[in-house]
């Protein structure tokens, strides 16, 4: 989605039209959840944090014509909203005495192939991986969101292909 699709179908929906929506939840809802699941590495929570801010940016009075870049910003808020929810149950104090563990779900997650991910790579090389590889964004952009050189991440992101390679050949 461009820059100015996103612009346009913000500013629909907040004018009140909510059938622009749904072309937002497409484009990004995936993103913002893959992004949350880099952080929490819990697909049920990751989803949950997904939507909560999916829901934010839908409420959110801000000018959509000052995002720059709505998959970094896009990135970004979905990244804050999981280290948000880990602070949030860091401080949480657990009323549940079960001795029963919760059955493993046998549904399939949508979300093998970031567990995957996830354990061929660490979590720089991650990061970079589902910036640049997930959210599209050019490599320079990953490395500015991610305080890093630009010659440190074409670095990381070669190293990254190179261990998934040998991960899969397996």
């Amino acid at each position: 989605m461009t820059r100015a699709e996103f612009i346009y179908l913000m500013q629909r929906l907040q004018g009140g039209d909510t059938r622009a929506l749904a072309p937002l939840y497409e484009e990004y809802f995936p993103k913002m959840k893959a992004t949350a699941f880099a952080v929490l590495r819990n697909a049920d929570d990751a989803y949950d944090v997904a939507t909560n801010a999916f829901l934010k940016l839908a409420d959110a009075p801000f000018d959509p014509a000052s995002v720059r870049n709505p998959a970094a910003y896009l990135a970004a808020m979905a990244g804050n909203e999981a280290r948000n929810f880990l602070k949030r149950r860091s401080r949480e104090v657990s009323a549940d005495f079960s001795c029963d563990p919760e059955p493993p779900s046998s549904a399939p997650s949508d979300s093998l192939w970031l567990d995957d991910l996830f354990r061929a790579l660490d979590a720089k090389e991650g990061e970079l991986v589902l910036l640049h590889v997930v959210w599209g964004l050019p490599l320079k952009e990953a490395a500015r969101q991610l305080n890093m050189p630009y010659s440190t991440a074409k670095l990381r992101f070669h190293t990254a292909k190179e261990k998934l390679r040998r991960a899969w050949k397996a």
